[in-house]
């Protein structure tokens, strides 16, 4: 039974660090895309001031291949980190509830992810839940609780950060539109100033759009941590805890991923303030 329990911790260990390598290729992934993004407004405020109409039409079809760039990194980005997600789901369950899966479905959890198994080596952490409790509704509830707030402290500093960005890229959009109405141009070079105009708002579009679920996020955790902190624990784990589980995956999976290194730059904070608070 000892050597069952300690090959099914190893086996827990790789899977969280399989999934922390898997969140970081999506950061990564996410990391281009926001620098592709910022190339296509900087592209477009150019183009607002090109006099040239060979030029223009250039950098018009250079606009147009970084916006199929954009789409693919963000394609890739969504896949790793809906691997990253459903490893997420599976440890908290599992080594929350302390329960036991067949090899079969652990393996083909193993080969679900993109990254390879070196890759997660690198970001394997035997204490990557500070719970120090036996597996059970009472370890899941804290994990839970634990989870929810770091979800909300990265979710309040990636709505702020992404503010900093869609301040810079409003502004940009607003003089490539006034170039783009203003400037007495003959219309084909209209034509290629407005395709980037028109890039330039679907950026910044997407990045209002991001701000908005960040803060929709940060408070709908911020409420979610309170009602997981009144679940009375039993012997039996209680469905109101389940339910609970259910909205925090539903609320995380449905927000934008966090910002690239708002984790690293924050964690030993919130780690301070997460033993602060399971202190009192």
């Amino acid at each position: 039974m000892m050597q069952s329990g300690t090959s099914e911790t190893a086996r827990e260990i790789k899977l969280v660090g399989l999934q922390r390598a898997e969140f970081a290729r999506a950061s990564l992934l996410v990391t281009w895309s926001f620098r592709v993004q910022a190339l296509i407004v900087i592209l477009a405020a150019i183009n607002a001031f090109v006099s040239e109409e060979h030029a223009s039409n250039i950098v018009a079809v250079v606009l147009f291949f970084l916006a199929i760039v954009w789409a693919v990194l963000s394609l890739f980005a969504r896949r790793s980190r809906s691997c990253a997600e459903r490893a997420r789901r599976y440890s908290l369950i599992v080594d929350g509830l302390g329960l036991r899966v067949s090899p079969s479905e652990s393996l083909r959890r193993s080969m679900d992810f993109t990254v390879k198994p070196t890759n997660g080596q690198k970001f394997e952490d035997a204490s990557y839940y500070a719970s120090g409790l036996s597996s059970g509704p009472e370890r899941l509830k804290e994990m839970l609780e634990e989870s929810t707030f770091w979800s909300s402290q990265l979710a309040a500093s990636s709505r702020n950060r992404l503010a900093l960005f869609a301040g810079v890229v409003a502004v940009a959009a607003a003089i490539i539109l006034i170039c783009v109405v203003a400037l007495g141009d003959a219309e084909r070079f209209k034509v290629a100033r407005a395709f980037g105009a028109a890039l330039g708002a679907m950026v910044l579009t997407s990045l209002i759009s991001d701000l908005f679920a960040f803060s929709a996020e940060h408070y709908e955790l911020e409420v979610l941590n309170r009602r997981i902190e009144s679940v009375p624990i039993s012997q039996e784990l209680p469905p109101d805890l389940v339910l609970l589980f259910a909205d925090y995956n539903s609320i995380v999976e449905t927000a934008p991923m966090f910002i690239p290194g708002i984790y690293e730059r924050r964690k030993h904070e919130i780690n301070r303030r997460w033993e602060g608070r399971t202190s009192t």
